[in-house]
């Protein structure tokens, strides 16, 4: 049987962890823990000392992938947090504080963003695939580009939006009744219910309901 390589110090904590497990390769649902469906503790530990710790500790490691899969961040302040690239897939962040946060191209996928405060936040291209965002509060956030795909989106705060494409009202969101369309959105037009064109997509609403599902 051969020996399991034992890790360089001198290398980069990832590629430590990748040949810890033999063969110098992790999987894809590994992450960085190197076990499924699991966050990495470390870097778990680092952000639950407050956004100020992890975006230092960010700048100070620019090449760790962020595997912070099925983290139970309930209820965590992580004002203006750097969280570009990171790996949320189904974490609890219900009720979190991420005003201002930056979450580019973030993996949120199935993750529990109940009654979440993202004032302002940004998450172009994050992947919000049947991702839980009812009673978010979304003011002034920019969701350029992200995917919005079964995302529950009832009775999110939708004040000021941002979207990269067209909203339609029939095929992009789907609403609970009709008459709810003149206070949640008011790009409608409220006798053909089509959208009035819009700058860049920028919805300015009050509050929102319905799934995504395109």
């Amino acid at each position: 049987m051969l020996a399991t390589p034992k890790p360089d110090k001198s290398l980069p904590r990832l590629w430590q962890t990748a040949l810890r497990h033999g063969n110098g390769v992790l999987r894809h649902d590994q992450g960085t823990s190197g076990a499924p469906g699991m966050a990495d503790e470390e870097q778990l530990a680092i952000l639950r000392q407050g956004p100020e710790v992890w975006n230092t500790w960010r700048q100070e490691h620019p090449d760790h992938k962020i595997d912070l899969i099925e983290a139970d961040l309930h209820g965590a302040c992580l004002i203006a947090a750097n969280l570009i690239w990171a790996n949320l897939h189904g974490a609890d962040l219900s009720e979190a504080d991420l005003k201002g946060a930056n979450l580019i191209r973030a993996d949120l996928r199935e993750a529990n963003l109940q009654e979440a405060d993202l004032r302002e936040a940004n998450l172009r291209r994050a992947n919000l695939h049947g991702a839980d965002l009812s009673e978010a509060n979304l003011h002034d956030a920019d969701l350029g580009g992200a995917n919005l795909n079964r995302a529950n989106l009832e009775h999110a705060v939708l004040v000021g939006t941002k979207l990269a494409v067209q909203v339609h009202p029939l095929r992009k969101l789907q609403i609970p009744t009709r008459q709810n369309v003149p206070h949640w959105l008011d790009c409608w037009t409220q006798t053909l219910g089509r959208p009035r064109s819009t700058p860049a997509g920028h919805v300015t609403s009050h509050q929102g309901g319905g799934r995504a599902g395109y």
